[in-house]
């Protein structure tokens, strides 16, 4: 298939992802109870509050930050339905926006013909669809992870270490948004120990040490001044 023909599946399958989500958010109600806390800690960060947006707060800070920007940007009302709305943009937007990462990835793992497949049954799950449609934080998170997943990939297959670096990249807004990211470079570290112990994984000497470098100073250089203010992961 052409780049074309790629770029169109994944228009028209964003398209579809945000036809969905934005009627599920219109017509269900908010079904998490954890939005309350991303609302509270958007609203400490609209009013310059960051010691407990950011210091304090038991979520981590790129969602809240992305509901506050969307707040102001839209002028909403300084109420409840106000925050609802827009921290439902932020998660619409991105929700629609995991498509081409999502597509990507089942593109390296499946191939031509069930990459979108693959996409598509991803949105059409229930829960899915209700959770990135919600006050939840899990669409951020997941836009990251999955374009950091996305370039580990090309990582594996190409064996340059470029693609190393947006993975750390995604890897750390991944750990902004949700603790779980720092499971993206712990399972490369993982998988580049084992690397030289499989044949077809195998990578030369050279690109290996620099590939664990990075993995292991990347992170910390990303992630270790906001762990340093929290006091902890």
């Amino acid at each position: 298939m052409t780049p074309a023909r790629h770029a169109a599946r994944i228009i028209l399958l964003t398209a579809f992802a945000a036809i969905l989500l934005g009627r599920l958010a219109a017509t269900t109600e908010v079904m998490y109870a954890d939005g309350l806390r991303f609302v509270a800690a958007a609203r400490a960060v609209d009013r310059g509050d960051w010691r407990t947006s950011v210091v304090r707060s038991v979520d981590h800070p790129v969602y809240p930050i992305a509901v506050a920007a969307a707040h102001r940007a839209l002028g909403l009302a300084d109420g409840p339905q106000g925050w609802q709305t827009a921290a439902q943009v932020v998660s619409v937007i991105v929700g629609a926006a995991l498509v081409t990462p999502l597509y990507l990835v089942a593109l390296e793992l499946f191939g031509t013909t069930a990459a979108w497949l693959a996409c598509l049954l991803t949105f059409l799950v229930p829960t899915t669809g209700h959770v990135l449609a919600d006050v939840l934080s899990e669409g951020t998170f997941l836009l990251f992870w999955t374009w950091g997943v996305w370039s580990a990939l090309r990582f594996f297959r190409e064996g340059s270490i470029r693609w190393l670096v947006p993975t750390v990249g995604f890897a750390g807004m991944a750990y902004l948004t949700r603790p779980e990211g720092l499971l993206l470079p712990v399972a490369l570290a993982g998988t580049l120990i084992l690397t030289p112990l499989i044949a077809s994984l195998r990578l030369p000497r050279i690109t290996w040490l620099r590939a664990v470098g990075l993995i292991f100073i990347g992170p910390m250089l990303l992630i270790g001044p906001y762990i340093a203010i929290k006091g902890g992961i």
